[in-house]
């Protein structure tokens, strides 16, 4: 028959001799191992011997699992007879066939040795590993459980809490047993006293008999959870308290000592420090996270739109305090100053920011066939129609219509469109059954509307509708600084989309577009830089790349006329307006002009 192995060690029971039979053998604190140790620094699960063929093979189960074999630290190890191991502070002996009495006289009287071989005390590699666990990035509500496993397998606890302290709150972000099991965040679980004496004192508290403590004893937290042995200790971060630990064992008494407590102390100074970082490091990665969620949705102060110039944070403001509103919006501005990425951005910060946001152009679309895109038609309305359309009030219900130069309307559909802002329905081109539509309409151009009205060429009715809030947008040639804040966001955003070297602009570049006048505005800095991103060889734009003709010459800022003659008729209607107390009547005779135009510019000023 083949030899039976044993393992003989001695525990305060006397001399365990157990014959190793199966085919794989548990060692551990745990009663579930055949080869169960009362040994605070062995894990519960800390070992196994498997039988491989004629051989018996020792392997470590966990990584802070210590197995000392012969005086040397093994993982995997194949056992010969006679091999002396030593397990947390428990000496074995691996012996082939029945110890001999010499053999267990010689473990009986060998005493119970503290887990310290060759001069370290394999509890601090659990700290070296813990701590290495910490700083391999983990996030907070994981740490907390490394922390907390780490303190109940350093200590040999049969449960613990870690108690994180917020402010005037105390929270229990992790609570486990030995066995690494999650037992709930009831704070009943723990004493209140001893926790609210170590956050008073900032001092560890080590208790091996709590119910007959003199000074705790009595504590109704203490007698309801019928307390044997507690240790809490503060963890600290310079002069803060961030937290305890609190572990214990309701079944010994007296299982903590001094040196538990030392240790412990060494731990949760550097314990301390690790969660606070990790503390300082959420927090962080949830800033970066509101950030990177902000610039998604665009949801800050510009939202997608980008500006620090003072009118365009006077836009912004004006959004913001009208996206919870129905209220319609009339955008104006010159071509390519971005009309429609105002109502874009109006739509994203609404209640509607879910629903549809539909565009439409007004002027690109044939007089003809502008009425049925907008409000669609009936099948065989016409020569074409062979089959029911929805139009873009109906694509849009519910959410946010677009209209763009809407100063292109004819005459014929903005009785349409009027009758349809007033009474909330449309009815398609041939069938003349009304349908509900519950649209929030942006409208915008780059006409003065006043004047088009003045001219009969737009309904004044209308234009109150369309202009209950009114945004300007100034051109680019008057923002600042803005042009270069624009010009670096368009390169970024080109450069994933275009090869190209040129990752800036030079300084000459910069210059150029500061003074530059920009008929096209927005647009055609956007064709310019995508032209040169392209066809660019160097690591910065030039003036040339640009289209500036090679000079850095800065170009005069001249105004078109038209915008010339209205900023200083504007600044004159003011200043009349103040000098008659903002009397429209008086200020019309005054300036010998329709009372109706200075109505107009109040309600501009009104805006503004």
């Amino acid at each position: 028959m083949p030899a039976v192995p044993y393992l003989t060690y001695s525990s305060d029971d006397g001399v365990q001799r157990i014959e190793i039979t199966r085919k794989l053998t548990g060692i551990g604190s745990s009663p579930d191992n055949k080869v169960h140790i009362a040994d605070p620094a062995i894990l519960p699960h800390h070992c196994q011997v498997l039988r491989d063929g004629k051989n018996w093979v020792l392997s470590s189960l966990d990584r802070e699992a210590l197995i000392m074999v012969n005086g040397k630290e093994r993982r995997h190890y194949k056992l010969q007879d006679g091999d002396l191991l030593m397990l947390g502070g428990t000496e074995l002996a691996w012996s082939v066939d029945e110890p001999t009495s010499q053999l267990q006289t010689t473990m009986s009287s060998r005493p119970r040795v503290p887990a310290v071989f060759g001069g370290r005390d394999p509890r601090f590699d659990k700290l070296v590993r813990f701590s290495e666990k910490l700083l391999a990035g983990m996030g907070l509500s994981d740490v907390f459980k490394v922390l907390l496993d780490s303190v109940i397998s350093l200590t040999g606890a049969s449960k613990g809490f870690l108690i994180h302290i917020s402010g005037d709150r105390m929270v229990i972000p992790a609570a486990r047993n030995v066995d690494r099991v999650d037992i709930g965040s009831d704070p009943s679980q723990v004493s209140d006293s001893v926790v609210a004496r170590v956050i008073k004192e900032r001092k560890p508290i080590i208790i091996s008999d709590a119910m007959n403590d003199t000074i705790l004893g009595q504590s109704r937290s203490v007698v309801d959870l019928q307390l044997k042995s507690v240790m809490c200790v503060p963890l600290q971060a310079k002069d803060s308290l961030i937290g305890v630990l609190y572990v214990g064992n309701e079944g010994l008494g007296a299982l903590f000592g001094p040196d538990d407590l030392e240790l412990l102390k060494v731990f949760a100074a550097q314990a301390g420090l690790i969660l606070q970082n990790a503390l300082l490091l959420d927090e962080l990665r949830v800033e970066n996270l509101d950030l990177a969620r902000d610039l998604q949705a665009g949801s800050g102060l510009g939202g997608a739109m980008i500006g620090g110039h003072q009118r365009m944070l006077d836009v912004f403001r004006t959004l913001d305090k009208i996206a919870p509103t129905d209220i319609s919006l009339l955008v104006t501005g010159e071509t390519g100053t971005g009309k429609e990425l105002v109502a874009r951005e109006l739509h994203s910060r609404s209640n509607r920011r879910d629903k549809p946001f539909v565009s439409i152009n007004c002027g690109a679309i044939p007089e003809n066939l502008l009425e049925s895109e907008l409000f669609g038609h009936k099948k065989g309305a016409f020569t074409g129609a062979v089959a029911d359309k929805q139009g873009k009030f109906e694509d849009a219900n519910t959410g946010t219509l677009f209209l763009d130069e809407i100063g292109e309307m004819p005459m014929n559909l903005q009785v349409k469109l009027l009758r349809v802002l007033q009474q909330r329905e449309i009815e398609r081109v041939g069938e003349g059954k009304p349908r509900p539509v519950d649209i929030r309409v942006v409208s915008a151009t780059n006409k003065i509307l006043a004047d088009e009205i003045a001219s009969g060429r737009f309904r004044e009715d209308l234009f109150y509708r369309l202009n209950e809030i009114h945004v300007e947008l100034p051109p680019l040639r008057d923002r600042g600084d803005d042009v270069v804040l624009i010009a670096q966001h368009i390169l970024a955003r080109y450069k994933k989309l275009y090869p190209g070297k040129a990752s800036g602009f030079s300084s000459d570049s910069v210059d150029a577009m500061r003074h530059y006048v920009w008929p096209g505005n927005i647009r055609q800095m956007e064709n310019r830089i995508k032209k040169g991103l392209v066809l660019s060889d160097g690591p910065m734009l030039t003036p040339a790349d640009l289209g500036f003709g090679g000079t850095n010459k800065p170009q005069r800022r001249w105004k078109p006329l038209n915008d010339a003659r209205e900023d200083w008729q504007t600044r004159y209607i003011k200043e009349c307006l103040e000098a008659h107390e903002w009397n429209k009547a008086a200020t019309a005779r005054a300036l010998d002009v329709d009372p109706r135009t200075i109505f107009r510019y109040v309600e501009k000023f009104k805006d503004d």
